[in-house]
């Protein structure tokens, strides 16, 4: 299949391109790194932060990466280059996650439902982050991209259902990916 993707350290995670073309992947190492999915090579220099990296996303369109680690940012990467698109953002504590919102033209980074029923919590992890735990050795692997389109596609009927019922709509996940919407749904109670 190609050459093994290595990192200095301990690989935490990787997804797929949208077009399964490349591969996004983190690490212990402080680096995220892009792939050629076909041969396994490395696209671009790694991705680097100061501290471990825990997660890594490819925008919509697949032309910017974010990831975010324990050096408490978020950092946007032009994929073509490999170059950081405008300063880290900083956070008090490293970010939980990160996603591309609004088309891609929004990132968010870390946050919470503070009423999120329990059954929803998980399907949320998933679609988010494109990952789930192995409840056997407590690590993480990346969901099949045809999968993960399905979870996403569950999330959002299920975020649009507990959006009409939140008690604490200011810290809602959904409402952060469809701010229009939501103001819509709030508009008829």
């Amino acid at each position: 299949i190609g050459s093994p993707l290595e990192h200095l350290g301990e690989v935490r995670g990787a997804v797929f391109s949208g077009d399964d073309t490349r591969a996004l992947t983190w690490g212990e190492d402080n680096t995220a790194r892009l792939w050629d999915a076909a041969t396994g090579l490395a696209i671009r220099p790694p991705l680097e932060h100061l501290s471990e990296v825990r997660g890594a996303v490819f925008s919509g369109d697949d032309t910017r990466a974010l990831t975010w680690g324990e050096d408490n940012t978020a950092r946007l990467w032009d994929t073509a280059t490999g170059l950081a698109i405008g300063p880290p953002v900083e956070r008090r504590y490293w970010p939980s996650g990160a996603v591309f919102a609004g088309h891609g033209r929004r990132v968010w980074d870390g946050g919470a439902d503070l009423d999120l029923p329990s059954e929803v919590v998980v399907l949320q992890a998933r679609a988010i982050t494109g990952t789930e735990l192995v409840p056997q050795n407590r690590e993480t692997k990346t969901i099949e991209p045809r999968r993960w389109r399905q979870i996403r596609d569950d999330w959002e009927d299920s975020g649009r259902s507990h959006y009409r019922v939140c008690q604490y709509p200011r810290y809602n996940l959904w409402r952060r990916f469809h701010i229009e919407e939501a103001e819509e749904i709030r508009s008829l109670k």
